[in-house]
This record gives C-alpha cells, structure tokens and sequence, in this order.
C-alpha cells in the first residue's frame, strides 16, 4: 500500500504550506491556472520526504518561487531544477519524472 501525500510530508507541513501559498499567488499573479489543487506542493510519487536533504531541497524551491524563478540549482544533487511554475507556464506533462511536475495527482 502507498503512503499518502500527508504521511509522507510529516514534518514539512509549514514549509510546504508556504510553498503552495507563494506558488499559488504567483500563478494567479502571472495569469496562469492551476492543473490541480496544491500543484507547487511536491508530489511523494516524485519527491523523496525521507532524504536527509529534503528539508533543503524544499527550501530551494520556495526561495525560487519567491524569486519568481522557473528553476533552481539543487546543490545537493547538482541538478538544475525546473519549478512547478516553469511546468504550468509550458502547458503540459512531458513525461520525464521531473520533481516539481503539477500534473500528477498529489
């Protein structure tokens, strides 16, 4: 049985509460509509709440939304990393398991 998105956020409620409010007015700001409900919020089937760097991945993330920023550099992995707003700007789900993808259910 898969965990739900709320087991696998204990812990992260604060930030990801923060994620999806600065995400959400950013959106609405740029005119862009939401796929669906909480899409800035990371999905468990795509990012890991158990990884010792999560706490830091998560707060990237809302330092780039707050920025305004469609990505961000993930020092932990090295990985440059596109935002759920980048993803909503473009329209569509490419299919490549990208983190902050808004397309998937939560």
């Amino acid at each position: 049985m898969e965990a739900s998105n709320t087991q696998m956020n204990h812990g992260f409620d604060q930030i990801l509460d923060q994620i999806e409010k600065v995400g959400e007015d950013l959106a609405k700001t740029q005119g862009y509509s939401l796929p669906i409900p909480r899409a800035f919020v990371p999905s468990a089937k795509r990012f890991n709440y158990t990884d010792p760097n999560a706490q830091a991945r998560l707060e990237l993330y809302l330092e780039s939304l707050e920025a305004g920023s469609d990505f961000y550099f993930d020092v932990p992995s090295g990985f440059l990393v596109m935002t759920a707003l980048k993803h909503i700007k473009r329209g569509f789900c490419c299919n490549s398991g990208c983190r902050h993808c808004p397309y998937i259910e939560r």
